[in-house]
């Protein structure tokens, strides 16, 4: 990620937490727990496609990926994929 990704990624969050302070009936110390959540969403999203095509193709026919495949890497299995994000 360069200076100009990091720069917007910050400009993005900015605006999120301002919108959710803006719209939101939140104390700011109850913050964390929706923005923890997302944050872990979010690694939990991102480790579940560093490790899908390694899994991947060890699979076949008679062996399909299993929840289990992905329990022995230590990753969370998301269920049916969908894209939650606005973008």
């Amino acid at each position: 990620m360069d200076g100009r990704e990091l720069g917007a990624v910050k400009r993005a969050l900015w605006a999120a937490a301002d919108e959710l302070r803006a719209n939101s009936t939140l104390a700011a110390s109850e913050y964390r727990g929706p923005v923890l959540g997302l944050i872990f969403l979010a690694y939990a999203e991102h480790r579940f496609e560093q490790v899908r095509p390694e899994i991947e193709a060890k699979a076949s026919a008679r062996r399909p990926v299993a929840q289990d495949d992905y329990r022995a890497r230590s990753v969370l299995y998301p269920g049916p994929r969908h894209d939650y994000r606005l973008s």
